[in-house]
């Protein structure tokens, strides 16, 4: 859980932010040995979610109206990644690693027309690297 509250000097509108986020992880780590190598694999999984909600206060008055969000409510981010590593121990001073990783990049995200004047909706992502 995050929050913030925030204002401008001298002025009567105090902007109120919080955010809910609630976030999972799996992670799979594997290793095997050979006379000279190692290998070393897995994968993992990362899902977040975030609800949030804004609000704006007139501290002169008291007044409260729904205010600017910092995230999209029910926003989701998720990530999917593979990795390989391999490890050769030419002598006992002298080893070599390589690897790979592949990451998987999953958003979805609808914003508040009334609070945003984007020319677009929804943010929809999916998108992959190879590193």
């Amino acid at each position: 859980e995050e929050s913030r509250n925030d204002r401008n000097f001298g002025e009567d509108i105090v902007f109120h932010t919080k955010e809910q986020v609630d976030a999972y992880s799996v992670n799979l780590d594997f290793e095997k040995k050979f006379p000279q190598n190692t290998l070393f694999y897995g994968g993992e999984y990362v899902f977040n979610k975030v609800n949030t909600v804004g609000k704006e206060t007139n501290i002169v008055s008291g007044e409260s109206f729904p205010g600017t969000l910092r995230y999209p409510d029910d926003a989701t981010w998720q990530s999917l990644a593979a990795y390989g590593n391999l490890q050769w121990e030419l002598n006992s001073k002298l080893t070599l690693q390589t690897g790979a990783r592949y990451n998987y990049i999953l958003l979805d995200a609808t914003f508040d027309e009334v609070t945003y004047d984007f020319p677009f909706k929804d943010a929809d992502l999916k998108t992959g690297a190879l590193t």
